[in-house]
C-alpha cells in the first residue's frame, strides 16, 4: 500500500479485479510464493496478452490474507481485453476474477484508495464497552477515530523492514458504522502503509492503549512503530479506487456482488477459526 502520486497515460488499459487474499502471500508478484499478480499473470499470458509478470503492474499491493474489490491492473494491450476468457482461466482456483476495463482516451490519475474493516461486534472489548450501549460505543469511537484524519507520519503504526518506506500519509476521511453483526471503519486516503490500516483497528479496540494520546503519537518519527498489534487481515477489503475522471465503462453489478460474497464468508471465517478471538490473547 503505497501513496506515490499514480497517473495512467492514454492508450494504457486498467483492468478492474477482485480476489480473495485468504491463500495469496500478498498481492505483489512473487516467484515462489502465491500471489494475486502471479495468479493474474498466469490468466493473461493464457489469452496471449502478456509474455512476462512485469507487463502489467498493480496499483495498490494489499498485504497477506488482505481481499480486494477493486483493486486495478494497469496494462499496455494491443485488443480488447477478453474479459470471459480471463476469468475462465481464472475460475481454476475461484481466488480472483476481472469484472470490468477502461482503455483511457485521456491521462488519468488516481485520487483515492478506499478500505474497509469489519469488525465483528460481539467481539468488543467489555473493558471498551463498559456500561454503554453498543449505538454509544459507536459514536465515541467515532470521535476517537478523528485524530487520525489529516495528514501526519504515522510511522508508530507502519511495519517497518529493510527497506526505507514513505510514512507519511494523507487519511481524507474515516466512516465509523454500525451494521449488524459488524462495525465497519471506511479508510479513504492517498494511500497507506504496510499493516497500517490493521494497526490503528488493533490500536483503538486494544484496552490497553485506551489511555493513550493519538496526536501525541504522530511526533513518534524515526523511533519505528509501536507494539501494536496488528487486527487480522480477514476482515480488511480495498473496496474502491476513485480517479479524476470518469471511466465508468464497466459494469458494477459483478462488484456488488462480490461485496456480498466476501462478507459472508468472512463472517463463517469469524465462526469457524475464532479469528478476532485470538487476536485478543496475549
Amino acid at each position: 500500500m503505497c501513496s506515490l502520486s499514480q497517473s495512467f497515460l492514454p492508450g494504457q488499459t486498467l483492468l478492474f479485479i477482485a480476489y480473495d487474499g485468504t491463500e495469496f502471500s500478498g498481492s505483489a508478484w512473487q516467484p515462489s510464493e502465491p500471489t494475486v499478480q502471479g495468479e493474474l499473470y498466469y490468466a493473461l499470458r493464457k489469452v496471449g496478452l502478456v509474455e512476462t509478470p512485469f507487463d502489467f503492474r498493480l496499483v495498490s499491493r494489499t498485504d497477506k490474507g488482505v481481499h480486494a474489490l477493486f483493486n486495478t491492473a494497469v496494462c499496455s494491450f494491443s485488443r480488447t481485453p477478453p474479459l470471459n476468457a480471463i476469468n475462465m482461466v481464472l475460475s481454476r482456483s475461484s481466488r480472483v476474477w476481472v469484472w470490468g476495463y477502461a482503455h483511457l482516451e485521456k491521462e488519468v490519475t488516481l485520487l483515492s484508495k478506499e478500505y474497509a474493516y469489519y469488525f465483528p461486534i460481539a467481539l468488543i472489548p467489555p473493558q471498551l464497552m463498559g456500561s454503554s450501549s453498543v449505538k454509544d460505543f459507536v459514536q465515541n469511537l467515532c470521535e476517537r477515530m478523528t485524530h487520525f484524519i489529516g495528514t501526519h507520519d504515522f510511522s508508530a503504526f507502519i511495519r517497518r523492514d529493510k527497506v526505507e518506506r514513505e510514512t507519511v500519509h494523507t487519511i481524507y476521511s474515516i466512516n465509523v458504522q454500525l451494521v449488524p453483526p459488524w462495525i465497519t471503519l471506511k479508510f479513504r486516503g492517498d494511500g497507506f502503509g504496510w499493516e497500517q490500516i490493521r494497526r490503528i483497528v488493533g490500536f483503538v479496540f486494544d484496552p490497553r492503549w485506551l489511555s493513550i494520546n493519538i496526536e501525541s503519537l504522530f511526533t513518534h518519527g524515526s523511533s519505528g512503530p509501536l507494539s501494536i498489534k496488528p487486527a487480522p487481515p480477514d476482515f480488511l477489503i480495498l473496496e474502491r479506487m476513485s480517479f479524476d475522471s470518469d471511466i465508468s465503462d464497466y459494469s458494477l453489478k459483478e462488484y456488488f456482488k462480490g461485496k456480498k460474497r466476501f462478507l459472508r464468508k468472512s463472517y463463517h471465517l469469524l465462526l469457524r477459526h475464532n479469528l478476532m478471538k485470538e487476536f485478543f490473547l496475549p
